[in-house]
Formats: C-alpha cells, sequence, structure tokens
C-alpha cells in the first residue's frame, strides 16, 4: 500500500485533480487553501452544505422533512458555508479536472 506524505504539493495535485471542476473552482475562490487538510476540509463543508440544501429543497417542494445533521466537531452557530455542494450524484465520476 503507498503511502502518502501530506506535506508535499504533489499530495494536494492529487486530490485536487480527482475533484469536479466546479467545487475546484468554487474552493479556491473562497477557501484559497494551502495544505492538503485544508482542501479536504474545505471540499466536505461544500459537499454538507449541498446536502443541506437539497433536503431543505426537497422539503419545501413537498418532499420529505429534511434531517439536520452536523459536521463532527462543528459549532452550529458559527459554521457558516461558503460553497453551494458539487458533488452531486448527477455529475459524480464527471467533469474532473485533468
Amino acid at each position: 500500500m503507498a503511502e502518502y506524505r501530506f506535506d508535499v504539493p504533489q499530495t494536494i495535485d492529487t486530490f485536487t485533480e480527482g475533484l469536479p471542476t466546479g467545487l475546484y473552482q468554487k474552493i479556491l475562490e473562497l477557501d484559497r487553501p494551502h495544505s492538503y487538510e485544508q482542501w479536504k476540509q474545505a471540499a466536505i463543508d461544500c459537499q454538507q452544505t449541498y446536502i443541506h440544501m437539497k433536503a431543505r429543497l426537497q422539503a419545501h417542494r413537498g418532499g420529505s422533512a429534511p434531517t439536520t445533521t452536523t459536521r463532527m466537531g462543528a459549532d452550529p452557530t458559527t459554521h457558516k458555508p461558503k460553497c453551494y455542494g458539487y458533488l452531486s450524484w448527477k455529475n459524480k465520476g464527471k467533469n474532473h479536472r485533468k
């Protein structure tokens, strides 16, 4: 099994190459991450925001009520979502950076 070193630029390059283009652009625009951990957390935050918004819109349109979930370790009073999630089933596996 290959070991990744999280302190080298190649790890960030490998991680970001797997992100959908829209998500990559939005994270870069809003968060300006410099480390692997920052990139990873920004991607997680965006996806959680997307899931929350999707559930809220579905409930608003007459679907089932949204389920409230909080990111582990997050303070729900201070967590401010910055992007609207780009990892949906519609673009899974598509439009990745190369």
